[in-house]
């Protein structure tokens, strides 16, 4: 099972800070450069990662088993469907608001983040 948190606290991290170089780049193309494009073009890459996520972590997932793998997947398939339907719908707007309460404030982590930090304090 330890092997299999690792696993899993690896992919997620990494998850964890390509979404957040995403989000920074497309900041940075918006607000210094103007180019809503280039925000809307990082805004994709990070839905993509989003939707990816049960592909990429659902194994691991899986073999940690129990009341948090369960947790762990329904978070990320949850999270994938709404990152699908904000490709299909094409909103900038839903994409950068993927993984975030509506109460959101700056500083506090994301709903990924919080699933990584429940996996490396219960698993």
């Amino acid at each position: 099972m330890q092997d299999a948190k690792s696993r899993l606290v690896d992919i997620l991290e990494n998850a964890v800070n390509e979404i957040a170089r995403c989000e920074a780049e497309a900041e940075k193309a918006v607000n210094v450069h103007g180019d809503q494009a280039g925000f809307e073009q990082w805004m994709v890459e990070k839905t993509e990662i989003v939707a990816g996520l049960p592909e990429e972590a659902g194994e691991a997932a899986r073999a940690l088993g129990g009341e948090l793998g369960d947790y762990v997947l329904e978070r990320l398939e949850t999270y994938a469907a709404s990152a699908e339907t904000a490709l299909e719908i094409n909103s900038p707007f839903y994409m950068s608001a993927l993984l975030y309460p509506s109460t959101h404030e700056p500083g506090q982590p994301s709903n990924l983040e919080r699933v990584l930090e429940r996996v490396r304090r219960e698993g």
